[in-house]
């Protein structure tokens, strides 16, 4: 090999090293956009024992029998819950797919060092760019789902996951909103 042939294979393969840490972080991303979708689909009752019925669901959460229309929300608000963990499952996978097809892009570019053969490096390019399309397709799936959901219901259950399962959450939440009026008090 020349040494332009040689510069040009170790920029291919500083590119594809980048793409993989690029690639990583995305994928890290959206793996925490999944477990934070999870906790809030196992926090709302999705993951009730199949003979345990709608009583199960609505002990746990607390909610009145007697409005037809909150157990509407409810039912809406857990058809979206499950769409958006649907839709996070799928870009993660999408996600992965990619990490993986850019992983072997640099295991090809690397072999190519070694071996003399051409038809590495072409390969090599092809799973880059399915990696960089799987990387892409995913990210855009969880930023369109992001774009499209109401935030409302899980910022709610949210903020009721973090206080029952920390308790300096709860305190500094207390302590806030006594800090609060205080504040109010000074600046105005």
């Amino acid at each position: 090999m020349s040494v332009e042939q040689t510069t040009q294979l170790i920029q291919l393969i500083l590119n594809s090293a980048l793409m993989v840490a690029v690639g990583a972080v995305v994928w890290l991303g959206l793996m925490l956009r999944w477990v934070w979708l999870d906790s809030l689909r196992r926090l709302s009752g999705l993951e009730a024992p199949r003979d345990a019925g709608e009583s199960w669901r609505d002990r746990r959460l607390g909610w009145n029998h007697s409005s037809a229309r909150s157990m509407a929300g409810l039912r809406r608000s857990d058809r979206r819950l499950k769409r958006q963990h649907q839709t996070a499952t799928l870009s993660l996978f999408t996600a992965h797919g990619g990490l993986l097809l850019l992983l072997s892009s640099t295991l090809l570019l690397s072999l190519r060092t070694l071996w003399q053969a051409n038809w590495l490096i072409q390969l090599s390019l092809g799973t880059f760019v399915l990696g960089v399309g799987g990387l892409l397709i995913g990210l855009g799936l969880c930023l369109v789902d992001w774009a499209l959901s109401d935030g409302r219901r899980s910022h709610r259950l949210d903020r009721r996951w973090s206080r029952s399962l920390s308790p300096t959450a709860t305190s500094s939440l207390t302590l806030k909103r006594q800090l609060e009026p205080n504040l109010n008090h000074k600046v105005g």
